[in-house]
């Protein structure tokens, strides 16, 4: 007998997709990815950033050791913190979702 794994909310069966939205601009770059580590997430985030900007994530480990960075928790239900929040790139997968 063989058994599917549990897609759930799991990335299970799921492309791989990392996204940025600029919050002056309200530009958005994404694009699918291989890996969700650290060079492919970081590397994004570097080919698409002005020197000095500032970044803002969510708490996916990949994003530890960023320049200039700040994050949410969202593993402990901590959606904002000042200007930390990812809402922007969140309302842009949702809207995807729906078309």
């Amino acid at each position: 007998m063989y058994c599917l794994p549990k897609a759930g909310r799991g990335a299970v069966g799921k492309t791989a997709v990392v996204g940025m939205k600029d919050r002056t601009s309200k530009a958005v770059q994404a694009t699918v990815v291989e890996h969700t580590d650290a060079p492919t997430f970081q590397g994004f985030v570097a080919d698409h950033i002005e020197q000095g900007a500032k970044v803002y994530t969510d708490d996916h480990r990949s994003y530890i050791g960023l320049q200039n960075h700040e994050s949410v928790k969202h593993s402990a239900s901590q959606y904002v913190d000042d200007m930390a929040h990812t809402n922007g790139i969140e309302s842009f997968w949702v809207m995807l979702r729906r078309g």
